[in-house]
């Protein structure tokens, strides 16, 4: 991948012809439903939003790995709040290059950080997957308004999505506590 512009802002990163490794049984797909704010707008809580379809980080970390690299250049590590995600191996190569994946519970929930070379970094406010359509591209669009100084909580909220509650879902009923 090319990485010619490495502080370059697009609103949406919607394809990635490169990615072609996908889990067995998974198809490839080219769209990263990914925001990032503008350079010139307010510093905020986070610098983008992005909105997995899954919360399997074996999945879904390649393509963002690769869509980030535009921002931050080749990503070296990827922190998540564990709560959130699946289990995951603590790294991941992509296209060549080795990521390391750091579970971190002192993370704030609904959110990954993605460092490049150099600490490099972008914090990204995570739109739950079961999000539908329509409050997803919402929540995407307000969390990176030149503007915007919300927080993850308060933009979840704002769109009708309890931060709480998008976690509990984010996981199978056996790792979730549900048992009914």
């Amino acid at each position: 991948m090319s990485i010619s512009h490495p502080q370059r802002v697009t609103p949406i990163a919607k394809h990635i012809p490169e990615f072609r490794t996908p889990a067995p049984g998974v198809p490839v797909r080219s769209e990263v439903r990914l925001r990032a704010k503008p350079r010139t707008g307010a510093g905020g809580g986070v610098d983008g939003a992005w909105w997995p379809r899954s919360r399997d980080p074996a999945t879904e970390f390649p393509e963002l790995v690769l869509a980030m690299s535009s921002w931050v250049g080749p990503v070296r590590r990827v922190t998540y709040h564990p709560d959130d995600w699946q289990a995951a191996a603590h790294e991941l190569t992509v296209e060549g290059w080795l990521v390391s994946l750091v579970g971190s519970s002192t993370l704030q929930a609904n959110t990954v950080a993605v460092v490049g070379p150099g600490q490099r970094r972008m914090s990204l406010l995570v739109v739950p997957p079961s999000t539908p359509g329509g409050i997803a591209r919402t929540v995407l669009r307000s969390a990176t308004g030149p503007g915007n100084m919300s927080t993850v909580e308060e933009i979840l909220a704002n769109n009708g999505i309890d931060s709480g509650s998008a976690r509990a879902s984010a996981l199978p009923p056996s790792m979730s506590g549900d048992f009914a």
